[in-house]
C-alpha cells in the first residue's frame, strides 16, 4: 500500500469517528459526506494497484525475484 493508499484509509477512519461524535446533525453529515470521499478515492486507488500488479505478471516493483 502507497502512502496516498495509506493516507486515504487513515481519513477514512477518522472522518467516520468524527461522524459518531459530531456536536450536530449537521456536522455529523459533513463528515459522512467526506468519508464517502476518502472511500471511493480509497477503493479507485486499490483497484488501480491491483490491476497494475495483474498487468505485471503478480509481482510488486521493487521486490526480487524468489527463488524456488
Amino acid at each position: 500500500m502507497d502512502n496516498d493508499t495509506r493516507y486515504c484509509a487513515t481519513q477514512l477512519c477518522e472522518e467516520r469517528r468524527l461522524a459518531r461524535t459530531a456536536p450536530c446533525p449537521e456536522a455529523a453529515e459533513l463528515h459522512i459526506q467526506l468519508a464517502s470521499l476518502y472511500k471511493a478515492e480509497f477503493e479507485t486507488r486499490r483497484a488501480t494497484a491491483k490491476r497494475r500488479r495483474a498487468e505485471s505478471g503478480g509481482r510488486r516493483t521493487g521486490q526480487p525475484h524468489r527463488l524456488q
